[in-house]
Protein backbone atom coordinates (compact mmCIF):
# COMPACT_ATOMS: atom_id res chain seq x y z
CA UNK A 1 0.00 0.00 0.00
CA UNK A 2 1.55 3.43 -0.67
CA UNK A 3 1.67 6.40 1.36
CA UNK A 4 -1.07 8.12 -0.55
CA UNK A 5 -3.31 4.86 -0.13
CA UNK A 6 -2.58 5.07 3.47
CA UNK A 7 -3.51 8.29 4.11
CA UNK A 8 -6.35 8.34 1.72
CA UNK A 9 -7.58 5.02 3.96
CA UNK A 10 -7.58 7.31 7.45
CA UNK A 11 -9.10 10.01 5.60
CA UNK A 12 -12.08 8.10 5.00
CA UNK A 13 -11.78 6.11 8.08
CA UNK A 14 -11.97 10.07 9.78
CA UNK A 15 -14.66 11.35 7.65
CA UNK A 16 -16.99 8.45 9.33
CA UNK A 17 -16.70 9.90 12.90
CA UNK A 18 -20.27 11.97 12.80
CA UNK A 19 -19.39 14.31 15.90
CA UNK A 20 -22.26 16.38 17.24
CA UNK A 21 -22.47 19.50 19.38
CA UNK A 22 -21.78 18.57 22.93
CA UNK A 23 -24.55 19.97 24.93
CA UNK A 24 -22.75 21.49 27.57
CA UNK A 25 -19.22 22.59 27.49
CA UNK A 26 -18.74 23.92 30.84
CA UNK A 27 -18.51 20.97 32.81
CA UNK A 28 -16.98 17.57 32.51
CA UNK A 29 -18.75 14.51 32.35
CA UNK A 30 -17.77 10.65 31.11
CA UNK A 31 -19.28 9.52 28.21
CA UNK A 32 -18.77 5.45 27.65
CA UNK A 33 -19.55 3.64 24.24
CA UNK A 34 -18.66 -0.23 24.21
CA UNK A 35 -18.88 -2.13 20.68
CA UNK A 36 -17.27 -5.29 18.64
CA UNK A 37 -15.40 -5.70 15.81
CA UNK A 38 -13.71 -8.67 13.88
CA UNK A 39 -14.73 -12.05 12.76
CA UNK A 40 -16.87 -13.14 15.65
CA UNK A 41 -16.57 -9.73 17.58
CA UNK A 42 -13.28 -11.02 18.04
CA UNK A 43 -12.02 -7.63 19.44
CA UNK A 44 -14.19 -5.80 22.30
CA UNK A 45 -13.53 -2.10 22.32
CA UNK A 46 -14.64 0.31 25.25
CA UNK A 47 -14.12 4.15 24.84
CA UNK A 48 -14.60 6.43 27.33
CA UNK A 49 -14.14 10.03 27.20
CA UNK A 50 -14.53 13.62 28.51
CA UNK A 51 -15.74 15.70 25.88
CA UNK A 52 -14.44 19.25 24.61
CA UNK A 53 -16.32 20.84 22.28
CA UNK A 54 -17.99 17.62 20.26
CA UNK A 55 -19.53 14.26 21.13
CA UNK A 56 -19.68 11.33 18.92
CA UNK A 57 -22.74 9.40 17.91
CA UNK A 58 -23.52 5.94 19.06
CA UNK A 59 -24.08 5.29 15.13
CA UNK A 60 -21.36 6.68 14.03
CA UNK A 61 -19.20 4.85 16.39
CA UNK A 62 -20.36 1.63 15.40
CA UNK A 63 -19.75 2.73 11.62
CA UNK A 64 -16.31 4.19 12.24
CA UNK A 65 -15.41 0.40 13.76
CA UNK A 66 -16.88 -1.10 10.76
CA UNK A 67 -14.45 0.84 8.61
CA UNK A 68 -11.83 -0.93 10.93
CA UNK A 69 -13.17 -4.41 10.37
CA UNK A 70 -10.79 -4.73 7.36
CA UNK A 71 -7.81 -4.44 9.59
CA UNK A 72 -8.61 -6.17 12.51
CA UNK A 73 -5.42 -8.64 11.43
CA UNK A 74 -3.23 -5.57 12.82
CA UNK A 75 -1.91 -6.17 16.35
CA UNK A 76 -4.36 -4.80 19.24
CA UNK A 77 -1.55 -2.19 19.81
CA UNK A 78 -1.49 -1.10 16.44
CA UNK A 79 -5.33 -0.90 16.09
CA UNK A 80 -6.02 1.05 19.74
CA UNK A 81 -3.20 3.64 18.19
CA UNK A 82 -4.90 3.82 15.01
CA UNK A 83 -8.29 4.00 17.21
CA UNK A 84 -6.43 6.70 19.38
CA UNK A 85 -5.24 8.74 16.65
CA UNK A 86 -8.56 9.35 14.53
CA UNK A 87 -10.79 9.68 17.54
CA UNK A 88 -8.21 12.69 18.99
CA UNK A 89 -8.44 14.24 15.34
CA UNK A 90 -11.89 14.47 15.09
CA UNK A 91 -13.37 14.51 18.83
CA UNK A 92 -10.54 16.30 20.04
CA UNK A 93 -11.70 15.13 23.83
CA UNK A 94 -10.27 16.62 26.82
CA UNK A 95 -9.47 13.12 28.21
CA UNK A 96 -9.75 9.82 26.13
CA UNK A 97 -8.66 6.22 26.88
CA UNK A 98 -9.76 2.92 24.77
CA UNK A 99 -9.80 -0.52 26.36
CA UNK A 100 -9.24 -3.05 23.76
CA UNK A 101 -9.92 -6.76 24.60
CA UNK A 102 -9.09 -10.21 22.48
CA UNK A 103 -12.32 -12.48 22.65
CA UNK A 104 -12.07 -15.94 24.24
CA UNK A 105 -12.60 -17.46 21.49
CA UNK A 106 -10.03 -15.60 19.57
CA UNK A 107 -6.28 -16.17 19.22
CA UNK A 108 -5.20 -13.23 21.22
CA UNK A 109 -7.40 -14.19 24.24
CA UNK A 110 -6.15 -12.69 27.21
CA UNK A 111 -4.77 -9.77 25.04
CA UNK A 112 -5.86 -6.55 26.37
CA UNK A 113 -4.84 -2.96 25.44
CA UNK A 114 -5.10 0.37 27.58
CA UNK A 115 -4.85 3.59 26.50
CA UNK A 116 -4.93 7.05 27.12
CA UNK A 117 -4.53 10.66 26.28
CA UNK A 118 -5.91 14.06 27.53
CA UNK A 119 -5.56 17.68 26.59
CA UNK A 120 -2.32 19.77 27.96
CA UNK A 121 -3.38 21.20 31.79
CA UNK A 122 -6.69 19.14 31.93
CA UNK A 123 -6.87 17.79 34.84
CA UNK A 124 -9.97 16.25 37.22
CA UNK A 125 -8.73 13.58 39.75
CA UNK A 126 -12.68 13.51 40.94
CA UNK A 127 -14.19 12.78 37.88
CA UNK A 128 -11.43 10.31 36.98
CA UNK A 129 -11.16 8.66 40.02
CA UNK A 130 -14.72 7.52 39.27
CA UNK A 131 -13.73 5.52 36.41
CA UNK A 132 -14.32 1.91 37.87
CA UNK A 133 -17.75 2.91 39.06
CA UNK A 134 -18.67 4.89 35.33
Amino acid sequence: MTSDNIENARLLRQASIETLPNPNTTNDYLCRQTSEIGMNNTVKINLCYVPSKLVISSQAFGQYLHSLDVATDMPLESLAHTILDDLNNELIPRWIQITLIANEQGLDRGHKILIEDRQPQWDNKNLLNRLSHF
